[in-house]
């Protein structure tokens, strides 16, 4: 997907915008990482040879790039170049190939402009991830109104990605209460706050588990069971209990 890309984009801007395309230094097949690294935490202990496992940790992944001028450079194109990427935060990154695939990135480590000494030549760099995923691009579901006699009383989300995902959740809640969310797809996930208000308007990151409510000087952590919501990947098929409007938002996670 990468290699193969002629151009790519990098925090809102074309690199066809500065009359440079992506390239494959290596002659040849091209050559790309299936997904990023990963190490195994475990333990001994003395008697024991088999180790005992804890988790696997996996690391951000690195993309090495490499770029070519289309026709002569000049300084101020290289001083373009350089403002465009010398970022101090993570900024989206996507090749053409497959655009609806995201990476959040800035470049790391050594970085070098090759040439011939007439002003044409190539840059490598790499550019460290936020995460060891792609992200695909923002997805909405309608607005649902539970209460409304064409709801069904589920709704379905297919997760494409190649990961489970945790979706930000709105809420505006009808009439006092509580609410339930069951995921028929994953045992034991069922989503649960009580003693919610009439007009109450709760806003759930399921992903750092934020949790926001309009009433003033009040927190529902303890109102909430903890068990915030997760989409595998596949179908899920959300059983709502309790009267509400209720909208979820995600992306995809890519290796």
């Amino acid at each position: 997907m990468i290699r193969e890309s002629l151009y790519f984009t990098f925090d809102g801007r074309k690199s066809s915008d500065f009359g440079i395309l992506n390239i494959s230094i290596n002659a040849g097949l091209f050559e790309e990482q299936l997904f990023s690294n990963r190490s195994i935490r475990e333990f001994t202990i003395r008697g024991r040879n088999k180790p005992y496992f804890i988790e696997v940790e996996k690391e951000p992944k690195t993309i090495p790039m490499s770029f070519a001028f289309e026709d002569k450079y000049n300084d101020r194109l290289i001083r373009n170049i350089v403002q465009w990427l010398n970022v101090d935060y993570y900024k989206p990154l996507a090749f053409s190939e497959n655009l609806d695939i995201v990476f959040y990135a800035m470049p790391v480590g050594d970085n070098s402009l090759i040439h011939n000494g007439l002003k044409q030549g190539y840059v490598n760099l790499n550019m460290r991830c936020d995460s060891p995923n792609g992200y695909g691009r923002d997805i909405a579901t309608p607005l649902y109104t539970t209460t409304s006699p064409t709801f069904k009383g589920t709704v379905i989300i297919d997760n494409l990605g190649d990961e489970k995902i945790c979706p930000n959740i709105y809420i505006e809640k009808i009439g006092n209460g509580d609410l339930t969310i069951e995921n028929y797809a994953i045992a034991d996930n069922t989503f649960k706050f009580t003693g919610l208000i009439d007009k109450e308007i709760i806003k759930i990151d399921s992903e750092n588990e934020i949790i926001e409510t309009n009433i003033p000087n009040t927190f529902r952590y303890d109102n909430f069971n903890d068990n915030h919501l997760v989409l595998q990947t596949g179908k899920n098929i959300l059983h709502i209990t309790g009267d509400c409007k209720i909208k979820f938002h995600y992306r995809f996670k890519y290796l």
